[in-house]
């Protein structure tokens, strides 16, 4: 018996015990809420086939510690891998292209992400409540970054920036994308901007 629920290649509902998980190749899409509260998930696996990650399609499950993800997925919701606390290291592949607000909010566990290279915007607490990210690299694909997406990631004190201090300044950025964070460098590709 199938742990999927899947209609129309979508994957609706997990129904299984956890563990380690890997979705079904030929399915396209992780449906809203797919996974919340699924607190026995440890790991999980999503195929290429899959484009898209609806909202909180991984919500609140805890013991999460390992994120999968290979070329493919271009979408990804908001807060669909919001409050996993164990989730401790995530690496985007390159089709990435949306970040939505809050994908990782509270993800307290989360030492280093990889972004992909062809992220367009960094969304609204992309980042927020991280509270022990320690390494993050902004590629020079961002042109948008919302508000308070450091805020609470009280070990990450500068970030490195792919592009030159130039290409940094011309990125459209609220006004509020530092608050509550304790940022104080930005490294880029040719030299140093200090807060």
């Amino acid at each position: 018996m199938s742990d999927f629920i899947i209609e129309d290649n979508i994957l609706k509902k997990y129904t299984g015990q956890g563990g380690n998980v890997e979705v079904l190749k030929g399915v396209t899409r992780i449906g809203v809420r797919a996974f919340q509260f699924c607190k026995k998930l440890n790991r999980v696996t999503i195929p290429d086939s899959v484009t898209e990650i609806e909202r909180y399609a991984f919500f609140f499950c805890e013991n999460l510690r390992n994120v999968v993800l290979f070329d493919g997925v271009v979408d990804i919701e908001r807060e669909a891998f919001s409050w996993c606390g164990n989730l401790q290291s995530i690496i985007f592949p390159n089709s990435v292209k949306t970040m939505g607000q809050g994908i990782l909010f509270q993800c307290v566990g989360l030492q280093s992400v990889m972004l992909s290279e062809n992220t367009e915007a960094l969304e609204k607490c992309v980042f927020a409540g991280c509270a022990n990210l320690r390494n993050v690299t902004i590629p020079k694909s961002v042109k948008n970054i919302g508000e308070n997406i450091f805020f609470g990631c009280n070990t990450l004190n500068e970030i490195h920036y792919n592009g030159t201090k130039t290409e940094w300044q011309e990125i459209q950025k609220n006004e509020f994308w530092r608050r509550g964070s304790v940022i104080k460098n930005i490294f880029c590709s040719d030299g140093e901007i200090s807060f």
